[in-house]
């Protein structure tokens, strides 16, 4: 009789250690343990203390994460605007008549490191800004029809390219979206740039209204873009020839995470030598 109540007794303890490891698996709290052992109830108290020192340890190391985040994007932006200064005293220099040429040359130099660095500090003020803003998203109403319409008429009054290149259809009447400002014209500023960067063409900008949801089309000319590339297109860092372009892969990243921090959904296609990024946001 004491054998059989033994060997019960160790089924069912062994149920019960499953059952835990079970949980430790998932790090989830043992909330009761369904045996008479003292020390099988004290290991379930030591497991809820460690993954309650875990859990205290992984939203420290987040939040300082996040901190950290913020300062480089912080720290990015203020370096924006002297870089800007520094861009716009070398153009008025070379503007000087009594410039002569190998100063001039040498002030070109200069001027195109001075850009290729604003470029670098631009990127990385967008990768850390877009990481640091995660779940701080106020999403208001947002008439988008006249975001873009302002947007595109700041690009063909400052952009000799744009106001040649660009080939814009909007809707009549107003799109209306839930998403933050900031956020939407960010992302179109990286793609309306990229575009400009790397067309060999027209560039056409399309938006509508359409089944529940407004959709952005940009589409330019394109060198060769093979499907093992459009899929890695939206990873960290990549870049189709670093050489050439000089693009630091975090444009397109970046814009992605936008996108899906507003609930949006951005895809990319190249087809007949036409590279096409298309975004699709809720309306509201």
């Amino acid at each position: 009789m004491f054998i059989l109540l033994g060997i019960l007794y160790i089924f069912h303890l062994k149920k019960e250690i499953r059952r835990i490891i079970e949980w430790i698996e998932h790090n989830e709290y043992i909330y009761s343990v369904n045996v008479f052992d003292k020390d099988i109830e004290n290991l379930a108290l030591s497991i809820n203390k460690r993954i309650k020192e875990d859990e205290r340890k992984e939203h420290q190391l987040k939040k300082q994460d996040k901190n950290f985040k913020k300062m480089v994007a912080n720290l990015s932006h203020d370096l924006r605007t002297p870089l800007t200064v520094i861009i716009g005293y070398l153009q008025l220099i070379r503007l000087e008549k009594n410039v002569n040429e190998p100063v001039n040359s040498y002030i070109e130099h200069i001027e195109k490191k001075a850009d290729y660095l604003k470029k670098l500090v631009d990127d990385l003020y967008l990768l850390f800004w877009s990481e640091a803003i995660e779940s701080e998203v106020d999403m208001k109403s947002i008439n988008i029809t006249e975001v873009v319409t302002s947007l595109l008429k700041e690009y063909i009054q400052n952009s000799k390219r744009a106001s040649e290149q660009l080939d814009i259809r909007l809707p009549h009447g107003n799109i209306w979206i839930l998403a933050q400002e900031k956020i939407l014209t960010r992302i179109l500023c990286n793609l309306i740039d990229n575009a400009l960067k790397y067309s060999t063409g027209d560039i056409m900008f399309y938006m509508w209204g359409e089944s529940e949801y407004c959709h952005i089309q940009i589409s330019n000319p394109s060198d060769y873009i093979s499907d093992e590339e459009l899929k890695s297109i939206f990873d960290l860092f990549y870049t189709k020839d670093e050489a050439r372009t000089k693009s630091s892969g975090i444009g397109l990243y970046a814009t992605r995470k936008l996108v899906i921090q507003i609930s949006g959904d951005i895809q990319v296609n190249y087809e007949a030598g036409i590279f096409t990024v298309s975004i699709k946001l809720p309306l509201i």
